[in-house]
């Protein structure tokens, strides 16, 4: 299951600043014509309201006059996020090698969540403690649902609305009462959002574990097991021997 999420225009500019850093890759669709093959070119800077992008060494099949104007859709993969925006072809330099594409900054820009494990409400209420990066003060929050992969939590808006933006990285303690265990986890922000009566934040994270973080690692799979054997542990019946 996948979720899409507007960024507001702080997360956005933050995304966009990422992208620029890093020469993010892009995949290319010109609405003008969906039968091709995605174009894929990389971000090479930015001139006030344009994205200089460089496209593959001959990726384009098409003529390249044709894209001048064209509207396109855009997806683009930051810290293992996936980011999708709409934007428009300004101006082809066809005389530059590689081929080079002028895109209108976007408007908005949307990050999409892919679920790889159902989210579970448990029966107890679970207090979770979460640390922005740099920070030494934990915020407190309570355990709305959980995965394998990731939690979201809630929380009375205050200050971490402002300082906690989608794509930055956290870390997340909670405990779970059927296993007795606590887990400390390395985590990304995927999404935020304001419960109905706006007064509290919700935010969902994503755990991030790789080869080099074996603790977390381990972590993840443990919780993975534990929720496993919640998910299967029912209740004897009676007389049952």
């Amino acid at each position: 299951m996948q979720a899409v999420i507007d960024l507001t225009p702080r997360q956005a500019r933050r995304v966009l600043e990422q992208a620029l850093r890093g020469g993010a890759d892009l995949e290319i669709e010109p609405r003008t014509r969906p039968e091709d093959e995605p174009l894929h070119g990389r971000i090479i800077g930015q001139d006030g309201n344009l994205l200089r992008v460089d496209l593959v060494e001959g990726a384009p099949r098409l003529p390249v006059a044709t894209l001048l104007g064209a509207f396109c859709d855009v997806r683009m993969v930051l810290s293992g996020q996936l980011y999708l925006f709409s934007t428009c072809v300004v101006d082809v330099l066809d005389t530059h090698s590689p081929v080079r594409l002028l895109l209108a900054v976007p408007d908005t820009i949307h990050v999409a969540n892919r679920r790889r494990f159902e989210r579970r409400t448990l029966s107890e209420f679970t207090q979770v403690r979460l640390w922005p990066q740099g920070s030494k003060t934990p915020y407190i929050c309570e355990l709305c649902n959980i995965s394998g992969d990731g939690l979201a939590c809630r929380m009375v808006r205050g200050e971490l609305e402002e300082l906690l933006l989608v794509g930055d990285e956290v870390r997340v303690r909670f405990g779970m009462m059927s296993s007795g265990e606590v887990f400390e986890l390395q985590s990304v922000v995927c999404n935020k959002s304001v419960t109905h009566d706006r007064t509290q934040l919700i935010v969902g994270v994503e755990f991030r574990s790789s080869p080099a973080d074996q603790q977390t690692t381990d972590a993840v799979r443990r919780l993975r097991t534990a929720l496993c054997e919640l998910a299967t542990n029912l209740p004897e019946m009676d007389g049952e021997a």
